[in-house]
């Protein structure tokens, strides 16, 4: 499974985007995830997209700080989201287990 960032994004972290990538569909789960800057106010944040579901959730505010931990506040925020929702532990713990062994950043 991919965490695919925008160009846009991938500057603010200081990885240079690279052209020509292949999309892969993921194949389990929920699949592959889409991450884009944006600006509300002034502030940075991060919008996640699911592929799939097209389920999104928003991280306000998020610092440049915390770009350098990318997946982890991904999972984190995606389990806080998903609890929000009102899905029952089970589902989160089944959808987290899935992506803490195999989600990857890609284009790098």
């Amino acid at each position: 499974m991919h965490l695919r960032r925008t160009q846009k994004l991938l500057r603010a972290i200081g990885n240079p985007p690279l052209p020509g990538t292949e999309e892969v569909p993921g194949q389990e789960g929920l699949g592959n995830w889409y991450a884009n800057l944006i600006r509300i106010d002034r502030k940075k944040c991060l919008l996640f997209t699911n592929e799939m579901t097209l389920y999104s959730f928003l991280i306000p505010a998020f610092g440049k700080q915390n770009l350098n931990n990318l997946i982890d506040e991904f999972l984190i925020n995606l389990n806080l989201n998903l609890q929000a929702e009102g899905f029952n532990v089970e589902v989160i713990n089944k959808v987290m287990q899935g992506y803490q062994h195999r989600i990857c950043k890609d284009r790098e």
